[in-house]
């Protein structure tokens, strides 16, 4: 068996297209493409690996009807193209996982930004590899893809028995390999929210208990107040103060009356908790007063309240006249 042109100078087409296409995969996240452009590039990603991997292990052309089919090992190594197209797919959702697992054993972990470049550097090695091997060989014997699907239109087997399964099936897969990555980017996601809490003290460490609950008119209340931002960005929140005169109709609670504190605003890291004072001074005299804090993303309305607050907490508190 000759050893055909071992020159690598180039790709193949249709491993030139895989790489570039990995490649694409991570410029889409280096310069954060839309969410809708980088989930459609995460679903061509599982078939990267699989394509790449399939081309390095058969870069045999499949033979023709007149030629000898040769050794059981022969003919193992010649697929044709839509064994190819089956097998890329169901070989992607095997290696790509494997991937995932044999990255979370190093120091960069399980996250998108490693993740993503260990795939795209597995399919440029594997086509590379592949290119190599499909070189080595005689010209005739080399996998070639755009002459085999040249002929396929040709002779009209797109409507073939063979190339109709395998479509489905391709199609199917990648399908449902599309919601997969559907429900982890969800998952991954989670919900967005952020949490908004007043605390106490208790032997010098905040505690959500013991609240000051008295303070005399035109003294200072320190109240400490925390924030954790789980709203998918760093967010600026401002927090609006209220002392309120509440009663209740029913199942409703109205104001009667308010007076309103100066405001503070915070810029908060994603998974960031930020815990500060806020010292207030009420003057508003009388008994079971609703001290409010009401939290706003941004700039807070002209009214604020808590029927448009973004997030609202507060503490019931007692406010003697001053002697």
């Amino acid at each position: 068996m000759g050893t055909g042109d071992s020159s690598t100078a180039s790709l193949p087409a249709d491993l030139l297209l895989v790489v570039t296409l990995a490649l694409s995969v991570v410029a889409a996240w280096l310069l954060d493409a839309p969410e809708a452009i980088r989930l459609v590039l995460a679903v061509i990603a599982v078939f990267l690996p699989g394509y790449a991997l399939i081309a390095m292990l058969f870069p045999r052309r499949r033979l023709g009807t007149d030629e000898s089919p040769g050794t059981l090992a022969e003919r193992v190594e010649q697929l044709d193209a839509f064994d190819r197209v089956a097998l890329s797919v169901a070989a992607g959702l095997v290696v790509t996982p494997l991937l995932g697992i044999a990255l979370d054993f190093t120091p960069w972990s399980l996250r998108e930004g490693p993740t993503i470049v260990t795939i795209a550097g597995f399919v440029v090695v594997t086509a590379a590899v592949a290119a190599v091997r499909r070189r080595r060989l005689p010209p005739d014997q080399r996998y070639a893809p755009t002459t085999r699907w040249r002929d396929v239109v040709a002779d009209g087997d797109l409507l073939s028995g063979q190339a109709i399964v395998t479509g489905v099936v391709a199609l199917a897969v990648l399908v449902a390999a599309g919601g997969v990555f559907g429900v982890v980017a969800t998952d991954q996601q989670g919900e967005r929210f952020t949490e908004f809490a007043v605390l106490g003290s208790e032997d010098g460490q905040p505690v959500a208990a013991s609240y000051p609950d008295s303070v005399t008119a035109g003294e200072e209340v320190s109240i400490r107040l925390e924030i954790t931002n789980h709203g998918g960005g760093q967010q600026t929140y401002t927090v609006v103060p209220r002392l309120e005169n509440v009663t209740r109709y029913g199942n409703q609670t109205a104001v009667l009356r308010h007076e309103r504190f100066e405001s503070v605003t915070i810029t908060v890291d994603e998974n960031e908790s930020v815990q500060f004072e806020h010292t207030v001074r009420p003057t508003m005299t009388g008994e079971g007063h609703r001290l409010t804090f009401l939290l706003y993303r941004g700039a807070p309305p002209e009214q604020p309240r808590t029927g448009n607050a973004y997030r609202w907490t507060h503490i019931w508190l007692d406010v003697a006249p001053a002697e």
